[in-house]
């Protein structure tokens, strides 16, 4: 039999993006101050991980689907403002793949419906 443990970290992350900014402007800041989080926290792990394993499986849930369907792939990101933190998330989202030399770790992205 093999055994698996798995650790669920769970974060609240909180940033101030100014008053004058659109909602998704400010859910992709959001979302950027998780994937950073995320990613330190990665990198504290990562030398007590199996190298023959992946690291982790990271599980986003986010409330704005516009930016979930834009990060999947499935809608374009095609406003001004937008484009450069589209670009951050994946840039994060690529870099924290590649920490694992294409053991098939995972990021999860996940809308959910505001309560």
């Amino acid at each position: 039999a093999t055994a698996t443990t798995t650790t669920t970290t769970t974060y609240s992350v909180r940033e101030f993006c100014g008053n004058r900014e659109t909602n998704n402007y400010a859910e992709y800041h959001g979302l950027i101050a998780g994937l950073k989080q995320a990613k330190s926290c990665i990198l504290e792990q990562h030398s007590n991980k199996s190298p023959k394993k992946p690291l982790f499986q990271l599980q986003v849930y986010g409330d704005s689907n516009l930016i979930i369907q834009q990060l999947k792939g499935a809608w374009q990101c095609r406003h001004a403002n937008l484009i450069p933190l589209f670009l951050q998330c994946k840039e994060l989202i690529d870099g924290m793949k590649d920490l694992d030399n294409g053991k098939k770790s995972e990021v999860l992205l996940e809308h959910v419906y505001r309560e």
